[in-house]
């Protein structure tokens, strides 16, 4: 903006800043009337530099006394804005791309008392909006949030094998070798998980599904605890180890009544030396929250699960039921 008016809380000059993205400094009015002022000059965006270190906001809003402002308008660091400006008072041409990013909001209520809100959302721009509403448990979990139990005689075969027949194998472990990768799948229903609504899980090659849409495959996740917020976090884990998808193995995905079931086939162990072991599994995941883990050909040597997890893990990592200890892996 014109010396003097560095803050843009004054009208600006006709067209001074058409089809360009303004840089403000923060203070003395509100962001709204930035951006307003920024809009009716003709800018197309307004990044607002922070007049304080550090940054302690994460959201701009916009006053409800003002109108709405049409242009996008970002907030970021002191350190940050001071050398942009440095190099537009130089008469260098700065390009800035402003990238709309979805954000979630939560509405402060207690964790414990009922309480009700309201949002309003608005859309004076041209382009469209896309928004939906959710429910998230804010309240504190422990492993108690789930009830672990290890089937034998008539109560496991009460839990059946899920047949070939009903399966797909899932295209990016076909005929593949696949280590630390997999697939997300698109679950067909709401899988209640540690007091969270998923709709998504990520189906790893390292024996464990990541739950939710944002994980991101890492090389070395074939390790890690239960209960620990070491990422990958979130977790349904049958048989979390450092396996590896062969030519001969299989990952393959079917729907079983009220369940999603994931079934390993003939996995191996990335270890050279355990080039003739596999393992196989199959998880279900039912539309009332509950888990299954089957197993079958399990190898009989005890060092195999040396580093082998079992079990399920909160969204933040933060509690877990491990198994691993409970189960006998090494008879078969």
């Amino acid at each position: 903006p014109p010396s003097g008016n560095e803050l843009a809380c004054e009208p600006l000059p006709g067209g001074f800043a058409a089809g360009q993205v303004l840089l403000v400094l923060r203070g003395t009015c509100t962001f709204s009337a930035k951006a307003l002022a920024a809009q009716a000059a003709g800018a197309v965006g307004v990044i607002v530099y922070d007049n304080e270190v550090p940054t302690t906001l994460q959201t701009m809003t916009s006053a409800a006394a003002l109108e709405v402002p049409g242009i996008p308008a970002f907030l970021i660091e002191e350190v940050a804005g001071l050398e942009v400006r440095s190099l537009v008072d130089a008469g260098t041409e700065v390009n800035a791309t402003l990238n709309f990013q979805a954000i979630e909001f939560w509405n402060g209520h207690p964790t414990i008392a009922l309480g009700s809100a309201e949002v309003r959302v608005a859309n004076p721009g041209a382009l469209p909006l896309h928004w939906k509403a959710a429910v998230r448990l804010h309240a504190p979990l422990s492993a108690d949030f789930y009830d672990a139990a290890v089937l034998e005689g008539a109560a496991a075969d009460a839990i059946p094998w899920v047949g070939k027949e009903a399966f797909e194998e899932i295209p990016s472990f076909r005929e593949n070798e696949v280590d630390d990768g997999g697939e997300l799948l698109h679950l067909p229903f709401a899988f209640h998980f540690f007091g969270e609504e998923v709709r998504h899980a990520f189906i790893s090659s390292n024996g464990f599904l990541a739950m939710g849409p944002d994980y991101v495959p890492q090389s070395g996740d074939g390790w890690g605890v239960i209960g620990s917020e070491r990422a990958p976090n979130g977790l349904v884990a049958p048989f979390w180890d450092d396996l590896i998808c062969t030519r001969r193995s299989r990952v393959s995905v079917a729907q079983s009544g009220d369940a999603v079931v994931v079934w390993y086939e003939n996995m191996s162990w990335f270890e050279p030396m355990a080039a003739d072991e596999t393992v196989s599994f199959q998880v279900s995941l039912h539309a009332n929250g509950s888990v299954h883990f089957c197993y079958q050909g399990l190898p009989q040597r005890a060092e195999r699960y040396a580093n082998t997890d079992i079990g399920v893990e909160s969204m933040n990592g933060r509690s877990g039921v491990a198994l691993a200890g409970s189960l006998p892996l090494a008879a078969g």
